[in-house]
């Protein structure tokens, strides 16, 4: 039964991040926004805080010490934003612009 459920995690892994990409870009696409948006995925998130103290203005710390993009998710400063991407040890930030 762990294994199973082991299994079923490593899959929303792979899947979450694609369908987040996917429903941005449709909105990208389609016009909807105007803004570059970017999210961290929680699954990948270590809660370091190298991102929040990089850039305070686009993420912040849920209650479970992971980060997250302020502002539902738009980016405001996106050369910031791009340093703490980079500055991020486990690579759990992804943007669309």
């Amino acid at each position: 039964m762990k294994k199973k459920l082991n299994l079923l995690k490593n899959e929303k892994r792979k899947i979450l991040p694609v369908a987040f990409t996917v429903v941005l870009t449709f909105i990208t696409i389609a016009g909807i926004a105007s803004s570059n948006y970017g999210y961290v995925d929680k699954y990948f998130c270590i809660g370091c805080m190298t991102c929040v103290d990089v850039d305070s203005e686009d993420f912040q710390m849920n209650d479970n010490s992971i980060a997250f993009v302020r502002h539902n998710g738009e980016i405001r400063d996106a050369d910031l934003f791009e340093i703490a991407k980079e500055s991020c040890p486990m690579d759990a930030i992804h943007y669309t612009f």
